[in-house]
Formats: C-alpha cells, sequence, structure tokens
C-alpha cells in the first residue's frame, strides 16, 4: 500500500491521537483512514455495532476491512501457575486439584 500513496501531498502518516481528537474525527469522517481495535467476538454484538454506528455515521459497519488480526500473548516461567483463556482471550488461573492424600 505504501507506493499507493508516495506521491501524496502531504504525505500520509498513521499517528495516535487522543481519544477525544479521535471521537470526534470519526464522527465527521475527517481523516483519510481509521485504524482501531475492535472485538472480534462480542456477547452483545448488537449494541456495540450500533454504538460504532453513532461514532462514525458515514461508516459501512456491514463491511470492515480486517487488515490485521491478533491475539494475546503470554510468556511465562515454568514457575508460573497453570492458566486458560476465555472466549475473549481473558487469562484466568486453573484451578488448582488438591493432591489425593495417600492411604495410610
Amino acid at each position: 500500500m505504501p507506493a499507493m500513496f508516495a506521491d501524496t501531498t502531504p504525505p500520509l502518516v498513521a499517528a495516535p491521537v487522543p481519544l477525544a481528537e479521535l471521537a470526534r474525527s470519526l464522527a465527521r469522517g475527517a481523516d483519510f483512514a481509521y485504524l482501531l481495535t475492535l472485538p472480534r467476538r462480542s456477547l452483545a454484538p448488537c449494541p456495540e455495532g450500533t454504538a460504532f454506528a453513532a461514532a462514525a455515521p458515514w461508516s459501512a459497519t456491514e463491511d470492515p476491512v480486517v487488515l490485521a488480526e491478533s491475539a494475546p500473548v503470554l510468556l511465562v516461567s515454568g514457575r508460573a501457575p497453570a492458566m486458560t483463556r476465555d472466549w475473549d482471550n481473558t487469562l484466568r488461573p486453573v484451578p488448582s486439584v488438591p493432591s489425593r492424600a495417600s492411604p495410610p
């Protein structure tokens, strides 16, 4: 993609902005593009979709372009407790199973 926009004046730049400024820009559709993080799965997809459509009324939310998808990564030592992840990638400790005492 960079080659497609090499001759733009001023040059295209991806830059972070404060949340309030992002909200105003999304409402107007003032910028060339937006790079946003959105949940892949949701317990309430309709309200979240409605909230996004209200925040960016010019958008066609039924056809988002996914540029990349990632998941959290956790690196731990062998001393770390066992972990599992929920449907939304929330890390949860695995409950320890009490060891059985050997019979006398």
